[in-house]
Formats: C-alpha cells, sequence, structure tokens
C-alpha cells in the first residue's frame, strides 16, 4: 500500500500476509422422530436434522432393521434408499420408510431407523437421537367357519368338518367345537365319538379338519340328527 512520506522509503518483498479464520462452530445430526406408527400401505417420514447449516452438501446414511419382540421383516417394508443429502444452507431434509400392505392377520411388527456414516464428516458428528422406531400396526381381520353346513353318512363311517380362517394368521389358531343332538330324533352321546373338542389352524395355513365318528348299532331306527358348534 502507500508509504507516507515515502522519501527514501520502499516496500520489500514480504509486504504481504495471510489470516486464517479458524472454524469453531460444529454441527450434530440428529433423527426425529424418536417413534413412528402407521398401518400397511402408508408411509412413516423420518426427518434427519443438522442443528447449524453447513457451506457445503451433507450426504447422511441410514439403515432400517427389524427389532422388538415383533421384529419387522425386509417383506414388511421397503426403502427408497439408504442416504439423504442436506443441501448446503439448509438444515434438513426427509426420507420414508413405506409399509407394504398384506392380508397375513398379525402382530404390531417394529423395525429401528439408525443413522450412519456421513460425509464429508468435518466438524459434523451424530446426536445422541440418530436412532428411531417404527411399528407397522396390523389392520388385518380374520373370521372362522365351519363346512359343511350339513352332512350324513351310514354308521361307522367319519363326517368330516373343515374349520376355515378366511386370512393366514401369524400365530397357530386353537378353536374350540362341541357336538350334541339335536332334531325331533336327537343323537345320543352313544351314537357318536370325537377325536377331541379343538382344532389347531397352524401358522399361514387357512384351514383344520375334524371327524365325528358314526358308531355301529342293530337297532332299526330313525335317522338321528346332531349339532356341531
Amino acid at each position: 500500500g502507500g508509504l507516507t512520506p515515502n522519501a527514501s522509503v520502499t516496500l520489500g518483498g514480504a509486504s504481504t500476509a495471510t489470516g486464517t479464520i479458524t472454524n469453531d462452530d460444529s454441527a450434530l445430526v440428529t433423527l426425529s422422530p424418536a417413534s413412528a406408527s402407521g398401518n400397511e400401505n402408508t408411509d412413516l417420514t423420518y426427518t434427519v436434522t443438522v442443528d447449524h447449516a453447513l457451506a457445503w452438501d451433507l450426504t447422511v446414511d441410514y439403515a432400517v432393521a427389524g427389532s422388538g419382540a415383533d421384529m419387522a421383516e425386509l417383506s414388511d417394508y421397503t426403502v427408497s434408499g439408504t442416504s439423504v443429502t442436506i443441501p448446503a444452507g439448509s438444515t434438513s431434509t426427509t426420507f420414508n420408510v413405506h409399509l407394504k400392505d398384506d392380508t397375513v392377520v398379525e402382530n404390531a411388527e417394529e423395525f429401528t431407523v439408525t443413522l450412519g456414516g456421513l460425509a464429508p464428516n468435518t466438524s459434523v458428528t451424530l446426536g445422541a437421537a440418530s436412532t428411531a422406531t417404527g411399528t407397522i400396526t396390523n389392520d388385518d381381520s380374520a373370521v372362522v367357519t365351519l363346512s359343511p353346513a350339513s352332512a350324513s353318512g351310514n354308521e361307522n363311517t367319519n363326517l368330516t368338518y373343515t374349520v376355515t380362517v378366511d386370512h393366514a394368521l401369524a400365530w397357530d389358531l386353537t378353536v374350540d367345537y362341541a357336538v350334541a343332538g339335536s332334531g325331533a330324533d336327537a343323537a345320543e352321546l352313544s351314537d357318536y365319538t370325537l377325536g377331541g373338542t379343538s382344532v389347531t389352524i397352524p401358522a399361514g395355513s387357512t384351514s383344520a379338519t375334524f371327524n365325528v365318528h358314526l358308531v355301529d348299532d342293530t337297532v332299526v331306527e330313525n335317522a338321528e340328527e346332531f349339532t356341531v358348534t
């Protein structure tokens, strides 16, 4: 620059210098909400937030995995990617976990979302709130029916009945049944036998059967009736 007065005075070779403003700010990255839930065929939205705007784009990795007593499986949800980017000057961005629809009657299922790598990670760290949970609420129901509505057979044969559930369940279902004489000529206990008083439809299946055995005798009689309930 100028020298005043400049008589017999000139600038030497070392007449410039640099100064560096050291960054003393840092930023924390967090995930919200801490927990969320929704029915099948909906989206759960999560927000990744940095508490100070950055001068560069920040890429944040995330992962989703089943957790809890009833863990969601990969077939229960979809994610559109494995990372999100918070643009320079912004403080947040969002991503969705899509809860897939099915027809299985099941307990509510849980997964955990976890934030991972940060790029670039200069002066940026994950905060304490870097994980969140999601719950897939069951929205399916099932109806149990008995068939056939009526059956007949000769003595010393079996009548087979089928118990059906119209949607597969995620657990074994035990269905109790009872047989009793009915109608004008009610069958007596000596006219039939049962193998039990309940049937179990296994998880993932939709039906089970049981038999009523018609006891043989030598009595000439009217047709006798019973009701299965």
